[in-house]
């Protein structure tokens, strides 16, 4: 099933991506912070039970937001970061679910994310 994740993203951002997935069948998770600590994989497969994991480790505070594209096919995506570009919104990382990124939690996303913007500057 394609769906997109949403971590950090604004209530105005969140409205305009599930109406534009909307017309596309994708489902929408607006994923909370208690469940960072899980794996972005088990995040979207629904196999989290609402529990938290304590890891106070790894309970830092992420700067801006992340949209994580998991099933979603190359035509679907091709037209949702069209529309997320048309219609300006602050998503500062985008990635899609691959095999290795399954297995991070999510701020092992989010800190792999903020590398590869480091690289890119």
């Amino acid at each position: 099933m394609e769906k997109i994740l949403l971590f950090q993203v604004s209530d105005s951002d969140k409205k305009i991506i599930e109406k534009i997935s909307g017309n596309m069948r994708i489902k929408v998770e607006n994923i909370p912070k208690e469940l960072y600590s899980y794996k972005v994989g088990e995040l979207a497969e629904g196999k989290v039970c609402g529990t938290t994991k304590s890891d106070d480790s790894l309970n830092k505070p992420l700067e801006g937001s992340l949209l994580v594209f998991a099933d979603v096919s190359d035509k679907h995506m091709d037209k949702l970061l069209f529309e997320i570009r048309r219609q300006k919104l602050s998503i500062k990382h985008k990635a899609v679910l691959t095999p290795t990124n399954k297995m991070w939690n999510v701020y092992q996303l989010f800190f792999q994310m903020e590398l590869e913007c480091q690289k890119l500057s």
